[in-house]
């Protein structure tokens, strides 16, 4: 009595590697192209976010770490191919490095479009992004139809 384990297995409801998942729901989702690069630590991030930005048509790079991720950005430029926009983690490896990415990825390119990431809605940088030079903020658990949203938006403001 009082031993045992409880275990909780979730299963999709819905098969979502097929796009006509994304149409047949009530919510919009624009799909788009370009180059972008998602900066988080967290691997269900990574890999979630990877997976549906790229069905909905974009070109999905990712870094676990500032390191690699200024590390694949430099190199998109260097090949002539950089990233549209990056996706930035407020909290990458310690409290707030999100900030100090953004730093670094602002001394080799003043042009790419950063796009702020965090559960953290009470945070100033969350709460005023651009004052902090990103062009979004979109908070975690990411929405898609949001994020698809303000990608496509960004990259069409961008393109005119």
């Amino acid at each position: 009595s009082g031993k045992g384990a409880i275990f909780e297995i979730l299963l999709p409801l819905e098969n979502i590697s097929d796009s006509s998942f994304f149409q047949s729901k009530s919510r919009e989702f624009l799909p788009g192209t370009g180059k972008v690069l998602i900066l988080d630590d967290r691997e269900i991030v990574l890999q979630s976010t990877h997976d549906l930005l790229e069905l909905l048509g974009y070109e999905v790079q990712i870094a676990k770490s500032i390191s690699e991720g200024l590390q694949r950005h430099k190199e998109a430029i260097e090949q002539g191919h950089p990233f549209g926009v990056i996706i930035l983690d407020l909290q990458i490896e310690t409290e707030n490095d999100g900030l100090t990415a953004l730093k670094k990825i602002r001394e080799v390119d003043t042009e790419v479009i950063t796009i702020l990431s965090t559960a953290h809605i009470d945070d100033p940088a969350y709460l005023n992004y651009k004052e902090f030079g990103f062009a979004h903020a979109i908070r975690k658990p990411h929405d898609l139809a949001d994020l698809s949203k303000i990608l496509w938006e960004t990259l069409q403001n961008r393109s005119t």
